[in-house]
This record gives structure tokens, C-alpha cells and sequence, in this order.
């Protein structure tokens, strides 16, 4: 039932159904929709290739998910692989060289299914993971018998007076044997200094996938870990040279300082990150939540059990293994890292100019500091996305319709940026009236001149209350019906969990 206003005041449409005292159980009630609800993404921007869209189709339907979820976790995934081993030069002329290493996830309540979503999601990765794993765990003998030989060695050398370059030689083979931590790609958790040491032998980088990012974030500011929030901050742009100086540890030089960042988190747990985030004077608002450029917050769909097939399609799990070794870390003569650079067609960098000048207008124009700082930093998610999109087609250069995509993307994903920051602890009024009602605050059958009377929303005036309600009653959550002697009266939709969620 929809409601208009009329001097301030509800007033019913259907007069028709606006009997005295009506009933709530004869109401038609339609499904309370969640407040706010972004629309699903549009399934042309999942890529076909290598089984892609299917996959991620598949596992929405078997978890009565959005597909935006599982297709951004696929996508994120994918840009872990590739992390800093292969950047886009998205100029002609200009040298400069973007990464597709990416931050983000799902932001969803508990109970929602997130973590099976992203399980499933994330399965061509893990099976990549454990293939590295076991390679890494059948080179270890062999690295304990060189290092064995080489003390061996050293020791003889010593012995028969050899010249001292020549030992320094040997010696610094076996410290770098000892350093070696070997190749991994995944990880669920680590100190900023293991971290540091583990990228030493990961110049490609490494993804850090945990299924709850708060603890992530709390790891980070807790008592004697200062430093690792900025050494964390600072491996999100990827490729960036860093240097870790100790006393005890000694010095550490990481030649692409390279992470990934995967996970979900809560939306309640979130918001004293965006609080943060928000407020200009905290100490606390250094960019993390700006960083988080590939989240997205799926409204919630009604639950229908399925029986669908989730398996992981060969094509697909066969791209990650193919993409894994074609983007093998390169290593020059002189021992430095360097990655595999994607040029772009002279098209796509007229693309590429067009866009940001278009993209970076409309931020220009935005009043909210947090959004500008998080929507600027788009045009480094925009090029890495292109290159993501490049290497699923199998092209050499990036192409227009490579950067097309990644266009669209940034516009859906800005969606869930916006929504993320209205995740603060201080909700819009229509939300925190909801609040209100699923903590019993607001009793079925109130009169709506009483509810107005109580100030329910605190100081706002009646207006902002209308405003409100006006956008419960198109939610399914409420409907306004006459009272006795023309009195206005609320009910709520059964289907709402008074004391839980809706």
C-alpha cells in the first residue's frame, strides 16, 4: 500500500482497504524488502570466458545470493594472482604503470551466508594455493641438502685459506637460502615483520584472505604492533620498494611490497571503521576504508533451497594454473625483480584520458571529503581492472573494450562505496526507525500522532518522520490504516523478526 502526503500528514491511497481497527493479518503484506537495497549486477559485466559467469550464476543460485558477491570475491582473486607480477601502462607516452592488486570483499550480517559464498568463490584460488603449497613443501629437502653443502663448503674454504670474496660469495648463498621462505599465495594471517620476510620471496605479492576483516583491522592497532597499520597502508599500491630496519631483526629490503586483501566483515563492525573514515580530526582516518575500492554490500534475497552444482569448471580452474605460470616473477641478471608490463592500443589510451577527465569532474564536484579520497583513488581500480579483463580475453594489450568494462564496474562498484560509508554508526532516519522497530521500540498498532508526540527519531521535525515512513510503507514494513474516530495507526509486517533480523 503507498502513502501520500498532504500538509505534513500520511495520508491512505487505497481508501478501500482503510477499514476501522483493520486487522493485521488481513493486510496483504508483501516481503519486507531491505532498506536501501542496491540493485544486483548487471550480468554482462561477468565475463564469459574460461566459464566465469556460469560459475558465479551457479553459486548465487545455490546460496540465494547476489551475484555481485561471488563475482566481485572471483574477480578480487584474480587480481591477487596477477598482484604486481604483470601492470597495465595505460599511456602512450606517460610512464606510468598500475597494478591490479586489489582490497575488498562482502560486507553482510552474520547469518547471512557470506562465508560460504565466498568459499565458493574463492575455490579455483584454493585449489592454486594448494598446488603452490605442495610444490613449496617438495622443495624444501632439496633446499636443506644445498644449505647443507654450502656450510660444508664454507667451512672447507676457511680451512684451506681461500680468498675471502670467494667465501663472501658462498656465504651470502646461504644466507640467501636461509631467507628463502618459498612461494606462497595465499595466507589467513601474519605479523607485519612475517610479512615483511614472507614478501621477500613473494615479490609478486601475496593475498591475505581472512573470512572476517575486523580482526584483521583490530590486529593492526593493537597494543605493540605499532607500525604494522602504515606497513599494511602501504602495500596497497603495489610494486613499491620497502625497507624494514631492526635492531634484532637486522634489515630487511622487499623489492615489490605487494598485497592483496580478501575478506567480509559485518556491517556493526564496520562502522567504527567508517566513523573513522569520516571524521576529518581522527588520527584513525589514513586512508584504510579508502582502500577498500572492490566491496560490495548484496541486499538480502528470500532463501530457496537448491540443489545446484557448484563444482569449480575445469576451464576455469584450468585459467587460474595457466595464468599462475604465464605471470611467473621474472628475475633479471642482476637479481632484481621486475614485472611483465601490458601496453594499451592507442584507442584505449583515448579511453583511458576521456574517462578520468569525465570520472575525475564528478568527484571534484562531491562535498564529502572520505568520498572524494575514496573515488579518486578509482582511476588505479580502473586500470587494473582493464588489465584483469585483458588477461581473461587473452589479449596482449589492453583494449577499449578491456577499459569499457572496467568503466562499468567502477560505476557499480562506486554504488557500494557510497552505501559502505552510510554504515556509521549514525544511520539515515528511515533506518534508524527501522532500528526501532525491530528492537520492539516501536509497538504494532502505535498511533501515528503518539509515535510523532514521543519524538521518535529525536529532534527531527514531522517532516523527516513522514519522510520515513513514507519509505517503510514501499518497503513492505509498515502500512498507515484509520484508527478509530480518523486516528492513523501502524502495523508491521509480521515477517519482521521484532528483536533480530528482518
Amino acid at each position: 500500500m503507498s502513502v501520500y502526503k498532504t500538509e505534513g500528514s500520511l495520508r491512505l491511497v487505497d481508501r478501500d482497504k482503510a477499514v476501522e481497527n483493520k486487522d493485521k493479518n488481513e493486510i496483504e503484506w508483501g516481503y519486507p524488502e531491505e532498506l536501501g537495497a542496491l540493485p544486483d549486477m548487471p550480468v554482462e559485466l561477468i565475463p564469459e570466458a574460461h566459464g566465469i559467469r556460469k560459475y558465479v550464476e551457479s553459486i548465487a543460485n545455490a546460496y540465494s545470493f547476489q551475484r555481485c558477491a561471488p563475482a566481485t570475491i572471483l574477480i578480487l582473486s584474480l587480481c591477487g594472482v596477477i598482484g604486481s607480477r604483470a601492470g597495465v601502462r595505460p599511456y602512450q607516452n606517460q610512464g606510468k604503470v598500475f597494478f591490479p592488486n586489489a582490497w575488498g570483499g562482502i560486507v553482510a550480517p552474520s547469518g547471512s551466508g557470506k562465508s560460504p559464498v565466498m568459499s565458493a568463490a574463492l575455490a579455483p584460488l584454493h585449489e592454486l594455493s594448494k598446488m603452490i603449497d605442495e610444490e613449496r613443501h617438495q622443495s624444501h629437502a632439496r633446499k636443506q641438502a644445498e644449505k647443507m653443502m654450502l656450510e660444508r663448503d664454507i667451512k672447507q674454504a676457511l680451512k684451506d685459506g681461500i680468498k675471502p670474496e670467494d667465501v663472501a660469495k658462498k656465504q651470502s648463498n646461504l644466507e640467501n637460502l636461509n631467507c628463502d621462505r618459498g612461494r606462497y599465495i595465499v595466507i589467513n594471517d601474519s605479523t607485519a615483520e612475517a610479512l615483511g620476510e614472507l614478501m621477500k620471496s613473494n615479490a609478486g605479492g601475496v593475498i591475505l584472505e581472512k573470512d572476517e576483516l575486523a580482526g584483521v583491522f583490530a590486529q593492526w592497532d593493537r597494543d605493540g604492533a605499532q607500525g604494522s597499520r602504515e606497513f599494511y597502508l602501504e602495500t596497497w599500491e603495489g610494486a613499491r620498494s620497502y625497507s624494514i630496519h631492526r635492531i634484532k631483526r637486522g634489515d630487511i629490503f622487499i623489492q615489490s611490497c605487494t598485497l592483496s586483501v580478501i575478506g567480509g566483515i559485518q556491517p556493526a563492525k564496520l562502522s567504527k571503521y567508517i566513523s573513522d573514515a569520516i571524521n576529518q580530526s581522527s588520527y584513525k582516518n589514513d586512508g584504510l576504508i579508502q582502500r577498500l575500492q572492490m566491496v560490495v554490500i548484496p541486499a538480502t534475497c528470500k532463501y530457496k533451497a537448491v540443489d545446484a552444482d557448484t563444482s569449480v569448471p575445469d576451464e576455469l580452474q584450468t585459467f587460474f594454473i595457466l595464468l599462475d605460470q604465464q605471470l611467473e616473477a621474472a628475475t633479471m641478471a642482476s637479481g632484481n625483480y621486475h614485472s611483465v608490463i601490458f601496453p594499451s592500443e592507442v584507442d584505449a589510451t583515448k579511453f583511458w584520458i576521456e574517462w578520468q577527465n569525465k570520472w575525475m569532474a564528478i568527484v571534484g564536484n562531491e562535498s564529502e571529503p572520505h568520498i572524494v579520497g575514496h573515488l579518486s583513488k578509482y582511476r588505479s581500480l580502473f586500470a587494473g581492472l582493464s588489465l584483469v579483463f585483458c588477461l581473461i580475453n587473452g589479449r596482449g594489450k589492453v583494449s577499449v573494450s578491456d577499459m569499457a568494462l572496467a568503466e562499468k564496474w567502477c560505476d557499480y562498484l562506486s554504488l557500494h562505496a557510497r552505501k559502505m560509508y552510510r554504515c556509521s554508526e549514525q544511520g539515515t532516519p528511515t533506518e534508524n526507525l527501522a532500528e526501532k522497530i525491530k528492537a520492539g521500540k516501536v509497538q504494532d498498532g502505535v498511533k501515528l500522532k503518539e509515535l510523532k508526540d514521543k519524538n521518535i527519531l529525536g529532534r527531527n521535525t514531522r517532516k523527516v518522520i513522514d519522510h520515513a515512513m513514507d519509505e517503510l510503507v514501499a518497503a513492505n514494513w509498515i502500512h498507515v490504516v484509520h484508527g478509530s474516530r480518523g486516528t492513523k495507526v501502524i502495523r508491521i509486517n509480521p515477517a519482521i523478526n521484532i528483536g533480530g533480523e528482518s
